[in-house]
């Protein structure tokens, strides 16, 4: 039975900078309604996701914010519930000191994300990312973490975190079996969430066969988890 879903928010809940569709978010405040707790988990920090769920209407949502490195329940402020998950001292130390050299290298070369923890550098010209991606894979070897690169940024986070830690650590607050979960999302920081949840659904995914199930839009993906109810 689905007690919880967790949602990705740019090109999942929503296109960058924009609101969920109108029909979109009648369907999750409907899913919610049934019962299934309701979840965002990106990159954006948990701040960001605060101001966009509060046009949802669902005041038990949960944000996990800088791919599943921190959490917080409801949408008041301050929360009433929140912290961290998946970080140790030596990952933050080392997560530190790339963010200083990569600064040091690249300076106004990036807006840089307000993030808590991760360090998410946005190039403002498409034609630095082959260096930035250089520079990080030398950066990050022999570290514990990770780099996940989009479209228009890096997210740079403790390879032990992830959305999939975020998934399992909410299971375990909230006294639900991690079969009883579903993960929606678009991209390769989705995918550790898929792994651990019993439905997955991938939308317009570019590997298939990392989710169970694929639709291309997010009524569609909605309209799904609430036949699984």
């Amino acid at each position: 039975m689905l007690k919880l879903a967790f949602f990705d928010l740019d090109g999942t809940l929503a296109p960058v900078g924009r609101p969920v569709p109108a029909r979109s978010a009648a369907l999750l405040r409907k899913l919610a309604r049934s019962g299934v707790r309701i979840a965002v988990c990106s990159g954006k920090p948990a701040s960001y996701l605060n101001g966009f769920a509060r046009q949802l209407g669902i005041k038990d949502i949960i944000l996990c914010g800088e791919n599943g490195l921190t959490y917080q329940f409801g949408v008041d402020l301050p929360p009433a519930h929140s912290g961290t998950f998946g970080a140790n001292s030596a990952d933050l130390s080392a997560l530190a000191r790339v963010s200083a050299e990569f600064k040091n290298e690249f300076g106004d070369e990036c807006w840089y994300q307000p993030n808590e923890y991760a360090f998410t550098p946005f190039p403002r010209d498409v034609h630095g990312f082959d260096r930035m991606r250089a520079f990080l894979q030398d950066a990050l070897a022999g570290t514990g973490l990770v780099c996940y690169e989009h479209p228009d940024c890096f997210d740079i986070l403790p390879r032990s975190a992830g959305k999939g830690g975020a998934l399992r650590a909410v299971c375990g607050m909230l006294g639900i079996d991690i079969r009883d979960t579903a993960a929606v999302g678009d991209h390769i920081n989705d995918y550790s969430m898929f792994d651990v949840a019993g439905i997955s659904v991938g939308i317009s995914l570019a590997d298939k066969t990392r989710a169970r199930f694929n639709v291309r839009t997010l009524e569609k993906a909605l309209e799904l988890l609430l036949k699984e109810i």
